[in-house]
């Protein structure tokens, strides 16, 4: 066997493609962060857009829940003015056959003598 030196030669490129040789991990590192931010801005971006949407239904459920809210509140409102015109009524015509047992009858011969 015949000892063979090996001399270490300093690194230089000399060519672009030397250059992407010795930098390759450097350069797909470089690539993976911007990869990296990039699926961030458009994943926030998305999400964004997401949120709006379910904020917008919210809303739309909200009104939709307070407009139906204050059509009952109004109905019952309606329901309780016709009870309460109806109590009216039926305590006039108590008193009315109190006062007059004997029906119309009554006011008509009143007014005769």
């Amino acid at each position: 066997m015949i000892p063979v030196e090996v001399t270490q030669t300093p690194w230089h490129f000399t060519t672009w493609l030397d250059l992407l040789d010795h930098w390759q991990t450097v350069i797909a590192g470089v690539f993976a962060l911007v990869a990296a931010f990039g699926t961030i801005v458009v994943t926030r971006r998305l999400a964004n857009r997401q949120i709006a949407a379910a904020r917008e239904e919210a809303d739309r459920v909200i009104a939709a829940t307070r407009a139906q809210t204050e059509t009952t509140v109004r109905l019952e409102r309606m329901r309780d003015a016709g009870k309460s015109v109806a109590a009216a009524s039926e305590l006039q015509s108590a008193v009315h056959r109190k006062r007059y047992p004997n029906g119309l009858n009554q006011l008509g011969d009143s007014r005769i003598g």
